[in-house]
């Protein structure tokens, strides 16, 4: 965090560690970037010849499943690993229980018109995103 204080995004970092407001995982998805793979996605964006449109700049997990045209297909992450995740980054984050029923099936992304900017596999993970995260708020004394 470069300000002196807990933004926004960060703060829901801070809740995500202090578990589920039911003690439960929402049976959903999310996705994450890290901002300076944003940033690094919008630069590559002004530099790479030919780059024209929209990108997707999203921390995918590559799934086993492919695009008609043989892309990798990325997906969010689901609750019930995020806060494993936080749990393990994070012990003292109170126990949870997963979401009642089936997993949903996280949203998925055709990455591959991001992948000629800033490939997926180059940006930082879900657990990396989570853990400098959770380091930084310690530092800023937002999480103990």
């Amino acid at each position: 965090m470069l300000g002196p204080t807990v933004n926004a995004t960060m703060n829901w970092v801070v809740r995500m560690t202090q578990g589920p407001k039911d003690g439960k995982a929402p049976n959903d998805s999310m996705s994450f970037v890290d901002v300076r793979d944003c940033a690094a996605m919008h630069v590559a964006g002004l530099e790479v010849a030919g780059a024209a449109g929209r990108y997707m700049c999203v921390a995918g997990t590559a799934t086993n499943r492919v695009t008609d045209g043989g892309a990798v297909v990325y997906a969010s992450t689901h609750w019930n690993d995020i806060y494993a995740l936080v749990k393990e980054l994070y012990p003292a984050m109170p126990d949870f229980a997963p979401c009642d029923s089936e997993p949903v099936v996280p949203t998925s992304f055709d990455l591959s018109k991001s992948n000629t900017l800033l490939h997926v596999d180059a940006m930082r993970s879900v657990k990396t995103i989570l853990k400098e995260s959770i380091s930084e708020l310690k530092v800023k004394g937002a999480v103990a």
